[in-house]
């Protein structure tokens, strides 16, 4: 008869044994671990943490051996609906471990399974250092059930220095056109999500993420994220059909940003918000039948002129590294790597 036994763990209990728990892991990774659940608890979101735990109650004596803490977005979400969590991590706490590992991990991962469809999660994102995908860290993503998804590289650039490398010789032909919002949700959801689809067409931008979430799905974890910021979503358009409106011309991309660092990001007015000290390029597309144009440049030199008028002072993204014509155009723009990740995700 097993000796292992799983449960839900209070969040009063994390303390006794978070510190060993984060204890192989990179300080910098343990810190973001650490901010994430302070924001959850200061949000008043405490109940959205999630903490399973294995006990090994051998001779008589429970010792905690595993644990697994993740953030149920659900919970606490507004619309529309979110139906992801995010793995923070998972891993042993102590020497037990030796005694019974891919049952502990089997355990956790039935557990855990059932509590978060229970909640009406259905999808999984777990972040790590790039440089940490170990023989132990692989036997728990894989045992956990989740797929490697992309390896990303996180971009920035000082916004305040004007050391921005200008793109030169490149025409404007693009116009941005704001989307329209009704009571804090998107005007025409449908036709918006059935754009963005399209530029996801042979995208170099973390493909494997396709068979897990639709661009609807994407778009409203995109909604209830801390840098959602309406007022900086657009829609791309040729600037001879924006002028011709009536021809009902097809747009030809998307750009998504966000906004960090200030008291209410999303009601964040232009020309010089003291509070909205970074924006994030959040995604941008353009469809499969127009690329090839120079129209990236072109998005990136508005992405970078809008964050300008909300007085950011940086300007941040994320690239899959194995998106090379990307990671380029944002070198071009004076943009450098700060922070490298592995993504792995996992459906339920």
């Amino acid at each position: 008869m097993s000796s292992i036994r799983t449960r839900l763990a209070d969040l009063a209990e994390l303390t006794a044994f978070l510190p060993k728990l984060l204890e192989k892991l990179s300080i910098a990774r343990g810190q973001i671990i650490v901010d994430q659940l302070r924001s959850a608890i200061d949000d008043g979101k405490g109940d959205a943490i999630v903490i399973v735990e294995a006990i090994d109650e051998a001779a008589g004596c429970e010792a905690r051996i595993a644990a697994a803490i993740l953030i149920d977005h659900v919970k606490g979400a507004t619309e529309p609906p979110n139906d992801s969590a995010t793995m923070l991590h998972a891993g042993w706490i102590d020497s037990h471990q030796n005694g019974h590992p891919p049952e502990a991990i089997r355990s956790l991962r039935t557990l855990l399974n059932q509590t978060l469809v229970q909640r009406g999660v259905h999808f999984v994102q777990w972040a790590t250092d790039a440089d940490d995908y170990s023989e132990a860290a692989e036997t728990w993503s894989e045992g956990l059930g989740f797929e490697w998804a992309a390896d990303l590289d996180y971009m920035t650039v000082d916004l305040n220095g004007s050391k921005i490398a200008p793109l030169a010789n490149i025409p404007e032909t693009l116009s941005f056109r704001p989307l329209q919002w009704e009571g804090g949700n998107l005007a025409r959801p449908d036709q918006f999500a059935s754009l963005v689809q399209q530029t996801y067409v042979d995208t170099l931008d973390c493909p494997a993420l396709l068979k897990y979430r639709t661009a609807a799905e994407t778009l409203r974890n995109y909604q209830q994220s801390a840098a959602f910021a309406p007022q900086l979503w657009f829609e791309i358009l040729r600037k001879s059909d924006a002028i011709d409106r009536e021809r009902g011309a097809a747009s030809v991309g998307v750009l998504i940003m966000g906004l960090h660092g200030g008291e209410d990001e999303a009601d964040a007015p232009p020309n010089g918000n003291p509070n909205a000290a970074v924006t994030e390029l959040v995604y941008m597309g353009i469809v499969a039948d127009v690329r090839g144009e120079s129209f990236g440049s072109q998005v990136m030199q508005f992405a970078l002129q809008t964050s300008h008028q909300f007085g950011a002072d940086r300007m941040i993204l994320a690239v899959d590294q194995q998106n090379h014509y990307a990671r380029r155009l944002y070198e071009a723009c004076g943009m450098r790597c700060m922070l490298n990740e592995s993504v792995a995700v996992k459906k339920l």
